[in-house]
């Protein structure tokens, strides 16, 4: 084996490691940039849970109101459709 023949699988040697290390490296990177954006999202969709059950409670609040409105009125009308008889 020549000189050149030896230089050249040295330098092929080289440039496979250096290519898998780079593969390597740029997985790591895109795996530590997913988990940031899965723990967003999970703080995400904690924070709209949190604003869900604060709608829905301010909407069963709103409809005890009219609720309550809706039976005073009806009660209103049996009295008055009672005094007219």
């Amino acid at each position: 084996m020549t000189i050149f023949q030896t230089i050249s699988i040295i330098f092929s040697f080289f440039l496979l490691a250096g290519g898998l290390v780079g593969i390597w490296i740029k997985s790591k990177i895109d795996i530590a940039k997913l988990q940031i954006r899965v723990l967003s999202l999970e703080k995400e969709f904690h924070q709209a849970a949190i604003n869900m059950e604060t709608i829905r409670k301010e909407n069963r609040d709103d409809h005890a109101k009219l609720f309550d409105k809706f039976d005073k009125f009806q009660q209103t009308l049996l009295e008055e459709f009672t005094y007219r008889k």
